[in-house]
């Protein structure tokens, strides 16, 4: 995550993995996280990009910002990335 300026100590951590968000498939775990992203006021900032890796797996990534920081959300699917 990245800062642009807003003053950090003010700011609430907002962190959350996916293995705390549903211990189901990695996708829904992903779907849950991105949308508490945006119950917390997050805003989804350029285009989602969601390419396959061969036949063997997909890339994601989003880019979300609030309140001068950044925060580039990524996840890939790929099973060796997963084990």
């Amino acid at each position: 995550m990245t800062h642009d300026g807003a003053d950090a100590a003010s700011s609430e951590p907002e962190t959350q993995s996916e293995s705390e968000s549903n211990p189901g498939q990695p996708r829904q775990q992903l779907d849950v996280l991105l949308s508490n992203l945006a119950a917390r006021g997050w805003k989804k900032s350029g285009a989602v990009k969601e390419v396959p890796v061969g036949d063997r797996g997909t890339y994601f990534m989003a880019t979300y910002k609030k309140q001068g920081w950044t925060l580039n959300a990524r996840h890939g699917t790929l099973s060796a990335w997963n084990q």
